[in-house]
Formats: C-alpha cells, sequence, structure tokens
C-alpha cells in the first residue's frame, strides 16, 4: 500500500487525511513550543488560538480548487 505517489521530480501526492494530520501535529506542536519559549516574558499572554482539524481540510479544498481554477 503507497500512500504517497510521486507526481514528478519534486511533487509528491498524498491523502488530504495524512496531510490534515501533519499540520494538525506542527500547529500544536507550534502552539506548545511559543508557549513555552515565552513563559515569563511579556508575550507569555499571546497564544496561538486552538484550531478544529477540519479547519484545515477547508483550507485544502479551497487550495486546490484555486489550483484547479488555473
Amino acid at each position: 500500500m503507497n500512500l504517497l505517489q510521486k507526481t514528478n521530480e519534486t511533487q509528491v501526492e498524498m491523502p488530504d487525511d495524512l496531510l490534515v494530520t501533519l499540520m494538525s501535529v506542527s500547529y500544536s506542536s507550534a502552539r506548545g513550543i511559543l508557549a513555552e519559549l515565552t513563559a515569563g516574558t511579556d508575550y507569555s499572554n499571546i497564544l496561538l488560538p486552538l484550531v478544529n482539524p477540519q479547519d484545515f481540510k477547508t483550507i485544502l479544498k479551497t487550495a486546490e480548487k484555486q489550483t484547479e481554477a488555473k
């Protein structure tokens, strides 16, 4: 079973659900790193908001439609 399909020398096709998962993990990690690095500073009360993972899927669908339109 191949999750990734090479489309050309520089691009890989992957399932949307895998991409959404990777984006969610990355965003959550960034939230944690930002909170850790700003703890005890003037910026400690500035946080990245919580994001519903389905919002990432919506962003992907919008980007796909824009790419197809070109």
